[in-house]
């Protein structure tokens, strides 16, 4: 199972690829498109090997929104999705886009999400678009 990071003051989000065991199914990534695909065309669920974050409550990665490059906050959506006690999955059916700078965030998520989408946006800059994007 991967290594959990934990989301509290003081950790700096890691970049890894999406284990396999916490990758969605056919069906789950149908749905999705299915829910968010006419409102946020780029976005998408992970799959298996793609770059994300991952703590010990999330799976959070980027839609990138344009073709615009650098990939910057203004052209990216920071997704995310909880995971499920354990190293049981993911819940991707509670997917949600974030606005990691929302004044209504919970203080550890206004401290750590800005980080997250930071290091995704720089990690989508330093990798070729096959396998940032």
């Amino acid at each position: 199972m991967p290594a959990h990071i934990p989301h509290t003051p003081g950790a700096e989000p890691q970049i890894q690829p999406l284990p396999a065991a916490y990758a969605p199914t056919e069906e789950q990534e149908s749905d999705f498109l299915a829910e968010y695909g006419p409102y946020l065309t780029t976005a998408r669920l992970p799959k298996t090997g793609e770059h994300v974050v991952i703590d010990c409550a999330y799976v959070s990665w980027l839609a990138i929104t344009s073709d615009a490059s650098p990939v910057t906050e203004e052209n990216s959506i920071l997704i995310t999705a909880p995971l499920r006690l354990g190293d049981t999955g993911v819940i991707w059916h509670d997917t949600i886009a974030v606005d990691a700078r929302d004044a209504n965030l919970e203080p550890e998520d206004q401290w750590f999400l800005p980080k997250v989408h930071a290091a995704l946006i720089a990690h989508a800059n330093t990798t070729t678009p096959a396998t940032a994007r």
